[in-house]
């Protein structure tokens, strides 16, 4: 018979997957209430509770009382133990789960057969009952005070209410129980020692009974109680120590896998800190190699060029042609290359002849189709009638647009190769500054009512200022064009690497700026501004290669020098405005006079033949700007 209560409750609770689907307790776990408590529960709580109990709670619920009082009844005890409002009340309450919850705090604070059940689990403690709440309802007479107090809120673990909840929709443990059915067991005794029996009407020989053996029964029944209590205590008290020692085993077991997770990250972060010092080397390591091979390549270029001026008897003037056909072979690609966008352009704006042509000969056949129906016919469609001049109109167009062999805007083509062949022509010695300011006004004139393309207009505006940077120089220099015969002239610095240490190198900044292919490109570009930072960036990466650097630029200030040392070999001057020309020249032969009388260990850079006759008493060498670009390997 235990075995079958077991049973009961396992079905009732943990829904195996062995159920068949007419099982009520499959039902109920596919389709769970939302109600709090079942009606076979709500049933035995009504019961419980006396009458007197009832009125008071619905009276002071104002809901409860509206609900219940339709119909003109009155709360009292004697009408709430009417069946008609008993049955009333039930169904509200199965109808609104908040009511049941509230009636269930009702009667946890109410005197029952569950407050002794409440002491009980007091004594156990919530663990103990989750343990072992099966064994308590195989082998309670009664589990229902039981299960109740398992619902009150003086007990604060949260597994325990959910267990209380499973059992308040339980049907199965709200039916009356067959004394029967209890297994022999010492759980009975227990419970019936320790919980209330249910009240059973008194015979008239237990009335007789002697007030001795009433007395004699009560203590034994008290002694049996305290032992159990001392029992429980000793459970609760070895439950502590077992869970203590459990926890210190947990806390250990943290502890070590604490340990081991920083360790763990130790070893990856060391694994990963030793792949990037690895990844890092790598990367140092390619970056030297191709700075070691930009060097090699730059540095065989020069070799180059050194070999074909010492050993294939290459003049410098022989280079020089040589590089000139370069960039005018260049010159001429750009010139292609920007004809050929200009080309497009035009075929974009004006339209292919293959596409002209077949417009024309759709408007043709369009012109002999509206001929024949027109001749065909009785009524002409005004639309049509409409439409047939401008039809024509613009078969006269593409007529006389394919008929000639360029369209009436090329006359302007020649404009540009005009002017170029006019500013090459020039005399720049006799001409002023007058001059190429009207051929810049007649550029941009010609560019803004798109006689010639903005393109052509931005190269035509690069050789006049190209043009007046050559002026700029010949006025710098005497007639006799050719250099000085009595002066070494460097063209490349590379071959003297072992005996510039003793140099000292002064520097015609802005010359060397405007005759050097990059330079002058940046300056044409970003400005004159950005190529002299350029400039000075590049000098100073190459600061150690000579004692000492003067470099000169002209300056704003109409009275003061500005001189700026760095304290490492490098001094950058800007010279004083003092008259409109020529100041830088004039700082450069005021430092070169002020040098010692014997210190000639100096190498003017300037493309100045004027100011490098001045500078020749003072000099050893002249650098070229061509070897100082090359010296200073500028990005291309």
């Amino acid at each position: 018979m235990p075995g079958r209560r077991h049973c009961l409750f396992t079905h009732s609770l943990d829904f195996p997957a062995t159920m068949t689907p007419s099982s009520p307790a499959l039902s109920a776990a596919k389709n769970p209430s939302p109600r709090p408590i079942c009606p076979a529960a709500l049933d035995w709580l009504l019961t419980q509770l006396s009458a007197t109990t009832l009125c008071e709670a619905i009276k002071s619920r104002p809901l409860w009382n509206a609900q219940l009082s339709k119909g003109g009844f009155q709360m009292t005890p004697q009408t709430i133990s009417t069946p008609a409002m008993r049955d009333r009340l039930r169904k509200s309450m199965l109808r609104n789960p908040a009511w049941t919850d509230e009636l269930l705090q009702l009667a946890c604070t109410q005197k029952g057969p569950w407050n002794s059940c409440c002491e009980l689990l007091e004594l156990f403690g919530p663990e103990w009952i989750l343990d072992n709440w099966r064994l308590l309802l195989e082998t309670l007479p009664d589990p229902r005070p039981f299960i109740l107090a398992m619902t009150s809120p003086n007990f604060e673990a949260s597994k325990l209410a959910r267990l209380a909840q499973r059992l308040c929709r339980c049907p199965s443990v709200w039916e009356d129980r067959d004394p029967e059915d209890l297994a022999e067991n010492p759980w009975v005794d227990f419970a019936k020692t320790v919980l209330p029996m249910e009240k059973t009407p008194r015979t008239r020989d237990d009335n007789t009974a002697s007030s001795e053996e009433r007395g004699q029964a009560q203590a034994e029944t008290d002694q049996n109680r305290e032992k159990l209590k001392h029992q429980i205590r000793e459970l609760k008290n070895q439950t502590k120590e077992l869970t203590k020692a459990l926890e210190q085993e947990r806390a250990k077991t943290r502890e070590l896998d604490h340990d081991l997770r920083e360790q763990r990250y130790l070893q990856e972060e060391a694994r990963q800190t030793a792949a990037q010092a690895i990844k890092d080397t790598a990367e140092q390591h390619q970056q030297e190699l191709t700075r070691r091979e930009d060097e090699f390549e730059r540095r065989l270029e020069q070799e180059i060029q050194a070999f074909k001026q010492q050993f294939l008897g290459l003049t410098p003037d022989d280079l020089e042609q040589i590089q000139k056909r370069r960039v005018n072979h260049d010159s001429l690609l750009q010139q292609v290359e920007a004809a050929i966008e200009n080309q497009l352009r035009l075929n974009e704006k004006h339209g292919r002849r293959s596409l002209l042509e077949d417009e024309l000969d759709r408007l043709e056949k369009a012109e002999e189709r509206i001929n024949t129906l027109l001749a065909d016919s009785i009524v002409v469609d005004e639309e049509l009638r409409k439409l047939i001049p401008e039809l024509k109109q613009r078969h006269e167009e593409l007529s006389d647009l394919l008929s000639i062999s360029r369209p009436a805007y090329q006359p302007a083509y020649g404009l540009p190769q005009l002017i170029t062949a006019k500013l090459k022509s020039t005399n720049l010695t006799a001409a002023d500054d007058d001059f190429f300011q009207h051929f810049q006004d007649l550029i941009r004139l010609a560019a803004k009512l798109e006689i010639i393309p903005q393109a052509e207009a931005d190269g035509l505006d690069k050789t006049v200022a190209s043009r007046i940077q050559q002026k700029h120089l010949l006025e710098h220099s005497s007639l006799d064009k050719t250099p000085p015969k009595d002066k070494r002239e460097i063209w490349s610095i590379m071959p003297f690497l072992a005996e510039v240490r003793q140099k000292t190198l002064v520097i015609d900044g802005y010359n060397a700026i405007k005759c050097s292919k990059y330079w002058a490109n940046i300056e044409q570009k970003y400005g004159l501004d950005q190529a002299r930072k350029n400039f000075l960036d590049a000098c100073k990466r190459k600061r150690r290669f000579f004692r000492e650097w003067m470099i000169v630029f002209d300056g704003n200030d109409p009275l003061l020098d500005n001189v700026e040392k760095d304290g490492e070999g490098m001094t950058i001057a800007f010279a004083a405005q003092k008259s409109d020309a020529h100041n830088a020249d004039d700082f450069i032969l005021r430092y070169l006079r002020r040098l010692p009388p014997g210190d000639h260990q100096v190498w003017l850079v300037t493309g100045d033949y004027g100011l490098r006759r001045e500078a020749e008493p003072f000099c050893q060498a002249f650098v070229t700007t061509e070897a100082l670009e090359d010296f200073l390997h500028p990005d291309p």
